[in-house]
């Protein structure tokens, strides 16, 4: 993520850590198309994360996002809801 925003003239969070988006921009409720949206790995208190941009949700209630690093490839994949950390906007 952090190559996407510096290719865009955005600044970064310049940390490998997707859970460092947790403090970037603005925390959302109500996400729009290209968010910012952050889930946890593995277990909730683990330190590994995933980020993505918001690109709605499946019929299931999944968040759809845009995404490298999905199935080796970007592309649109669900996420499960109960995984959510937070929505952020910028």
């Amino acid at each position: 993520m952090c190559w996407a925003f510096e290719s865009a003239g955005l600044p970064s969070t310049n940390s490998r850590a997707a859970r460092s988006w947790l403090k970037y921009g603005k925390e959302t409720k109500n996400p729009v198309k290209g968010d910012l949206v952050i889930f946890w790995r593995e277990s909730i208190s683990s330190s590994k994360g995933h980020v993505a941009l918001f690109d709605g949700y499946d019929s299931n209630g999944n968040i759809l996002c845009l995404g490298g690093n999905q199935n080796d490839a970007v592309c649109i994949k669900p996420y499960l809801k109960q995984q959510l950390l937070g929505f952020r906007s910028y």
